[in-house]
């Protein structure tokens, strides 16, 4: 199996912190918020390669960083050409585009380069082994928040019934996150969705619409888990990890020298 982690997006509602840092590389509890990742990723057994799309601007930033982990995976740093967020390809245009570069013919783990969790990698693996592709839910304690997510109905046997993206009158607690695991026959349907002309940049939206053409199921853990979006997300996140660490926890969040 091989993994990507979308890393090209611009987010301008950290900025001015991610005009000069790519937000997958803003140091969250004395880390990369990419290395809390990449960690998670190697535990998976047979994975054979780690891709990391990112842009233009901060290209040469994700070679250096992906240096530092050659020793333990092999991985392949993409740049989608863009340079700011009015010519961005969009999550899932970036997805493609890998796709096609690396000719992926493998199962493959998607994850989107914002997202700090601690659940068990290889138990998600047991689970879409036994299921097949397979997308990672929560439940999500803060109700006001949740019109900013995917929300996912399942059934008894963990099948996904309904998918909505960002819904503005939520059913359920339980919301998708970006961490999606696909079984190989199903990754070209990336391709597939985007030549009908669908949403190329909010995952969820791709996910809505494989649920309807093959099944899709949920594999649903508890523990941490934040989608840094904001400065109040990066900094709850960065004093979660700090006291994780043993390290000083701060107030306001702000880069390390």
């Amino acid at each position: 199996m091989q993994a990507l982690i979308l890393a090209a997006g611009y987010a301008t509602r950290l900025y001015p912190l991610t005009q000069t840092c790519a937000k997958p590389l803003l140091p969250i509890g004395g880390r990369a918020l990419i290395d809390h990742i990449t960690e998670r990723i190697l535990t998976l057994d047979g994975l054979t390669r780690l891709h990391v799309v990112a842009n233009d601007r901060f290209y040469l930033d994700f070679q250096r960083w992906a240096e530092t982990w050659s020793d333990r995976i092999p991985v392949s740093v993409y740049n989608d050409g863009t340079f700011d967020n009015a010519d961005r390809r969009g999550a899932i245009g970036d997805a493609e585009w890998v796709i096609d570069q690396a000719a992926i013919d493998d199962d493959l783990l998607l994850v989107a380069g914002d997202n700090l969790f601690d659940f068990d990698m290889r138990a998600l693996r047991a689970f879409q082994l036994e299921h097949g592709t397979s997308i990672v839910t929560y439940h999500f304690a803060d109700a006001s928040l949740i019109p900013q997510y995917s929300t996912v109905e399942v059934d008894d046997n963990h099948l996904v019934t309904a998918f909505a993206e960002k819904p503005e009158a939520p059913t359920t607690d339980l919301i998708g996150i970006c961490c999606y695991l696909f079984s190989r026959v199903d990754v070209p349907r990336v391709r597939e969705y985007l030549a009908e002309g669908n949403n190329k940049d909010a995952p969820g939206h791709f996910i809505a619409w494989l649920h309807r053409q093959v099944p899709v199921h949920a594999f649903e853990f508890d523990g941490l888990w934040y989608d840094i979006g904001d400065m109040r997300s990066l900094t709850e996140a960065d004093r979660a990890l700090r006291a994780r660490a043993g390290l000083p926890t701060r107030d306001c969040y702000e880069l390390e020298p």
